[in-house]
């Protein structure tokens, strides 16, 4: 919840555009309960700093899913510059893994489904510099696991953060990671209840989203093509209870700007967000908080307890 000062409508502001060394560090008084917690500094660079330098430059310089990630660099971040950090760990509550799982599984060449390409040995690397790491302080490391994909190793671990669905005992999931000026809550605070209830929509609707890439062919995303399907057949008009609205499948991120797909959501009442290829999305939260409201689907996810819905 750290506020960022410059201009509430720079977009190109992003929360990692400025040094963590120059991050705010709150005060301790403010907060409920003295937490401690250990942040480990000793990780070898292949699974650390290189990561983390990747990630920066995928944020930089790509609108690609591995924008769903940033939560991982972002606690990463935040635990480095949070009061209540501590460098002794004999007075440690927790004990923090400052590892982007996720963000690693993106990183690494050869990338394929469930982090196969990551080496085994990076993750035994890993717990082996885990010096405090035991049987008995196990359940007190807190690893970040932004996705699904991670090494097994790591979901097997007692605590975890994550913005997975919570399905495995464990696991603490927070939302997606927006670290864009205008969507940090000073900014939000600074709208006003006008902004998101009176002001006049330009579409009843706006679905902007990829199309299958070339390992799909014809498969996945079917939602998409059921959508494009019935609108097609049903509103040959372009409009919706009589509004215009906007529909847009581009073929490469590069095609389509992330900030233009903003300025579409701004000016729509609805904004369908259908499951795509992981359990949850990040537009979901894009299109709140630029004041659309989200249109999901419900459907049972076959092997599920209770008829849960895996994806979004």
């Amino acid at each position: 919840t750290r506020s960022l000062h410059p201009s509430h409508h720079d977009f190109n502001l992003s929360m990692f555009a400025i040094p963590v060394e120059q991050w705010n560090r709150e005060s301790t008084f403010r907060f409920r309960y003295n937490l401690k917690f250990y942040v480990y500094e000793n990780l070898p660079s292949n699974i650390s700093t290189d990561v983390e330098r990747c990630l920066l430059h995928l944020y930089t310089h790509t609108i690609d899913h591995v924008e769903n990630f940033k939560a991982e660099l972002g606690l990463i971040y935040l635990f480095r510059t949070s009061p209540f950090r501590t460098h002794n760990p004999q007075e440690a509550h927790l004990f923090v893994v400052p590892y982007a799982a996720e963000g690693h599984c993106q990183c690494h060449s050869g990338y394929t489904w469930n982090c196969a390409q990551v080496p085994d040995d990076d993750i035994q690397l890993l717990l082996d510099t885990l010096t405090y790491f035991n049987t008995t302080t196990r359940s007190r490391h807190l690893f970040i696991l932004a996705g699904a994909q991670a090494k097994q190793p790591l979901w097997s671990m007692p605590l975890r953060l994550t913005t997975a669905p919570a399905i495995i005992p464990g696991q603490i999931v927070i939302p997606n990671l927006e670290d864009k000026a205008p969507f940090q809550p000073s900014a939000i605070l600074a709208r006003g209840t006008d902004w998101w209830t009176s002001r006049k929509r330009k579409y009843s609707f706006s679905f902007i989203y990829g199309g299958r890439n070339s390992n799909m062919k014809n498969n996945g995303r079917k939602f998409r093509d059921f959508l494009e399907t019935d609108i097609a057949t049903n509103y040959p008009d372009g409009k919706l209870a009589g509004q215009e609205f906007y529909m847009k499948r581009w073929s490469s991120p590069h095609e389509f700007h992330k900030l233009t797909t903003f300025a579409f959501y701004n000016q729509s009442i609805l904004c369908p967000c259908l499951p795509g290829d992981l359990a949850w999305q990040k537009r979901f939260f894009d299109v709140i908080l630029n004041g659309c409201l989200p249109v999901v689907l419900q459907f049972e996810t076959p092997n599920l307890p209770g008829g849960k819905t895996w994806f979004l």
